[in-house]
Formats: structure tokens, C-alpha cells, sequence
């Protein structure tokens, strides 16, 4: 065989495996002879795509990969577990502390979906913890977490700034160095609805579980589904979105497929502007996953498709920028987002770009605005 041959035998190995974890009946439909599979290349696109983990107890005592393959997965799976552990510790101790405040919060991605669709904290590696609360109780729970020690690990722009134009705040415990905590007050990118009530329908979706042993909040599968969509855009992984968030979505279609409102999905998606994210990403798990996506819902988000420049990455930060600030609603909050971008607080600046003169501090916002117009990403409001 050819190099693009075994790159593409070696592509359907995964995805075969992959599709297997949902439908373990499928897992005799990924054999393949073993000199047509770049092993190397194999465990190189698991492990970048975040699935290396889950791939273990699937392959453990089958005979479809070496040995060394294995065993690779094997040490994965228990690192995953290492690293995931210690994270479901630390969010039951926050759920804790909010539910003592009368906070509700509802758990998203990852520490929702690991107990939850895969029940098994090591096969759905984290990173971080994410949270949902209402805009109006992040304040409280921003002092009801202090003392757990968190606090806010970036500068703003502006005070408030992060509250009135970005998605979440980002914390970090100094009794807890390797947990982030995001409290999210929206799962809506722009150019998504941002009216008052555009959350509505995600935290009516929301239904309890039991997480490490504490009662949580998790969103209901169809605002699931929306959400994790909506977090390929946010990131701007629509073109080339990372193997485990897609599998995440796969997932959802393969657990509920008999009992998912899938007219509910599709009217929410166009309600809230999310139409070609769930397009897009419904697309590729069909395909690659073969997940039981109804056609009729594929052919009806094909007009989806003519929002797609809305959601293309930007060329530069500075197309980003023009392009959130044409979906901001009012020129008043255009105004104040445009001066918080081009001219940030000193303080900010200086963290920013490193200053230690203050006559070289003029000289940084020219510079930071030049280098906007070449960027080739615009980061969130938080880090920029």
C-alpha cells in the first residue's frame, strides 16, 4: 500500500473503533491487517484528539492491535484517571459551597459527560471544570467561592468588561493549582441571539443527577447536544474540530436515539442562531461515525449553510473584533466594547506586553493595534 492508503486505512481503523465505543457490535466491522494501520500515527491522532483514554477498555483482551498499542492505551487510561480524579473532588466541594449560598449551577461539558453518558471518569479526559449560572448570581458566587481560594487568574480589559461582553470568568484555587474553574453565564457565542431571555430554554432543559455522590444540575440531552455545538464555534473548531468533542456528540445521538426531540433541536438551533454549528457537526458524525441522524434533519439544516460566513475564523484579530461588534446589540455597548478592546486599563497592558517603563506604555497601544490587523486569531476578551 501506498502512504496515503495506510494514512487513510489508518484513519478508518480509528473512526471504526471509535463508532464501536457507542455500539459495541460494530467493533467487528475496525479489523484490519495489521500492516496496512501506521500505529504510530494511530495512537499520534488518538491522543491529540483526546480519545486515547476510552479506546483502552475497548481494546483490552481484543486481538485488533500489537501489544505495545495496548499497553500505550492502558498507560493513558490510568493518567486520565489521575488527572480526572482530583478534578470530581474539587467540583464536588464547589457544588457544596454554592448549593450552602443557594447558587444553582448546572454542569457542563466534560465533568457532565463523564459520569453521565460515558460513566466512567477516565474515558472523557478534562482539563477543567465548566459551570452554568444565571448572570445575576455570578457575583455571589464569586465571593461564596473565595473562601475555597479562588480567584480570578486574568486581568480585564475593564472593570466589568468580562461581564458585559465576554461568556465566563476564568478562576483558579491556590489550594487547588491544577483546577480551573469557569462559571459560565451563557453558552451562546455571538453571532448567536444575546436577548435576556435567550438562556431560557437551557436551564428549563435541566435536570438532576448525582455526580460523585452530590446532586447536580446537567442540561437535558437536546440543550446538550445544542451546547456542545455551540462550544465547536466558540472555539472556532468547525473545519477541524477535535476528535472527543465530536465523539461527545456522537454519543448523545447513539444514547438518545429513541428518545431525543429532534424538532425540538432543530427549533432551538434556529431560534438562537445556532443552525449551521449543529449542521456542521451533525454532518461529520454522520459520516464519520455513522450516527442515527434522521435525514429529514440533515436535509432541513441544509439552509443553514447560508450563515456559514457569520462562523468562519477570522483571517485576523482585528476582522474578529469588527465582526463581534457589528452582532452587538446598541451603540452604546458597541462603543464601550470598542474602547475596552483598543484601549485597556495600564494595568492590563502592562501584564499584557510585559512593560516596565512607564514611558514605553504610550508606545504599546499603537502596537497593540498593529499587531491586531496581522493576528490570525482573535482570543477571548478574557486573555486578550
Amino acid at each position: 500500500m501506498n502512504p496515503g492508503e495506510v494514512a487513510q486505512a489508518t484513519r478508518d481503523f480509528l473512526y471504526a473503533l471509535l463508532r464501536a465505543t457507542w455500539e459495541p457490535q460494530a467493533l467487528h466491522t475496525a479489523r484490519a491487517p495489521a500492516d496496512t494501520i501506521d500505529w504510530r500515527a494511530f495512537l499520534h491522532a488518538a491522543q491529540e484528539g483526546g480519545v486515547a483514554p476510552l479506546l483502552y477498555p475497548l481494546l483490552r483482551g481484543q486481538d485488533l492491535v500489537p501489544p505495545s498499542v495496548v499497553e500505550h492505551l492502558r498507560q493513558v487510561y490510568y493518567a486520565s484517571a489521575a488527572r480526572s480524579l482530583p478534578l470530581f473532588r474539587e467540583l464536588r466541594r464547589v457544588l457544596q459551597e454554592l448549593a450552602q449560598a443557594e447558587i444553582p449551577a448546572i454542569v457542563l461539558k466534560g465533568a457532565a459527560l463523564a459520569p453521565t453518558l460515558y460513566g466512567n471518569v477516565a474515558l472523557r479526559p478534562l482539563t477543567d471544570l465548566d459551570l452554568l449560572l444565571r448572570p445575576a448570581d455570578v457575583a455571589a458566587a464569586l465571593r461564596a467561592l473565595q473562601p475555597l481560594g479562588y480567584v480570578r487568574d486574568t486581568l480585564e480589559l475593564r472593570p466589568g468588561f468580562t461581564e458585559a461582553f465576554h461568556h465566563h470568568v476564568h478562576l483558579r484555587a491556590s489550594s487547588a493549582p491544577a483546577a480551573i474553574l469557569e462559571l459560565h453565564w451563557t453558552v451562546l457565542p455571538p453571532p448567536c441571539a444575546q436577548t435576556p431571555r435567550a438562556m431560557d430554554w437551557f436551564w428549563e432543559s435541566a435536570r438532576p443527577v448525582a455526580i460523585d455522590g452530590i446532586s447536580a444540575l446537567v442540561l437535558g440531552p437536546e440543550a446538550q447536544l445544542l451546547h456542545l455545538c455551540a462550544h465547536l464555534a466558540q472555539h472556532q473548531e468547525l473545519d477541524t474540530p477535535r476528535l472527543l468533542w465530536l465523539h461527545d456528540i456522537a454519543g448523545l445521538c447513539f444514547r438518545h436515539r429513541d428518545t431525543l426531540d429532534w424538532e425540538l433541536v432543530v427549533h432551538q438551533a434556529e431560534q438562537l442562531g445556532l443552525g449551521y454549528p449543529l449542521a456542521r457537526a451533525l454532518e461529520r458524525v454522520a459520516l464519520d461515525w455513522q450516527a442515527p441522524v434522521p435525514e429529514t434533519v440533515r436535509r432541513r439544516l441544509g439552509q443553514a449553510y447560508r450563515t456559514q460566513i457569520l462562523w468562519g475564523k477570522p483571517r485576523t484579530a482585528a476582522i474578529g473584533f469588527l465582526r463581534h461588534l457589528a452582532v452587538l446589540p446598541g451603540w452604546r455597548r458597541r462603543i464601550a466594547y470598542a474602547l475596552g478592546v483598543l484601549f485597556p486599563v495600564p494595568e492590563y497592558m502592562r501584564q499584557r506586553y510585559r512593560i516596565r517603563s512607564p514611558f514605553l506604555l504610550p508606545f504599546a497601544y499603537p502596537y497593540r493595534w498593529l499587531t491586531a490587523l496581522r493576528r490570525t486569531c482573535l482570543p477571548s476578551p478574557a486573555n486578550r
